[in-house]
């Protein structure tokens, strides 16, 4: 299934509310679940997911430095590696 197709299984809206699910996920201490969520998705999509959540970081993290948003990077592919 597409992204947009898991997300209205799950009530929200859209692309973007899927990834921000798997996130909220992750926050909330669900790492299990997430990883599910994750794994649901096509590769492209996937891939997209990280684009999507490096870009997001940047944006709502002005401030952090290079090194700080790597290191949230990595810990995101940790939580959700396949």
């Amino acid at each position: 299934m597409t992204a947009d197709q898991l997300a209205s299984d799950l009530g929200v809206n859209g692309k973007e509310g899927y990834f921000e699910y798997i996130v909220d996920s992750i926050i909330n201490g669900q790492k299990k679940q997430a990883r599910e969520l994750y794994e649901e998705l096509r590769m492209s999509e996937a891939d997209e997911f990280f684009t999507w959540a490096e870009n997001n970081y940047k944006a709502n993290h002005p401030d952090c430095s290079d090194k700080e948003r790597e290191l949230a990077m990595d810990n995101l592919h940790l939580c959700l590696s396949r």
